[in-house]
């Protein structure tokens, strides 16, 4: 199963999936948003869960 999530935000979805063991791919417009993603999404994949934050 692959999730796609046009508008992903912080990531939320796209991480869920990683820790489902599932795909994803997520969109968003804002880079602020991207990085904060990429940022959850690698912690996913390392077995850590981290709250979204602004900086």
């Amino acid at each position: 199963m692959l999730a796609f999530d046009l508008f992903c935000g912080s990531g939320t979805t796209l991480v869920a999936s990683v820790l489902e063991g599932r795909g994803a791919i997520g969109f968003e417009a804002s880079e602020e948003y991207c990085e904060i993603a990429a940022r959850r999404i690698e912690a996913a994949e390392r077995g850590e869960l981290l709250r979204f934050q602004r900086e």
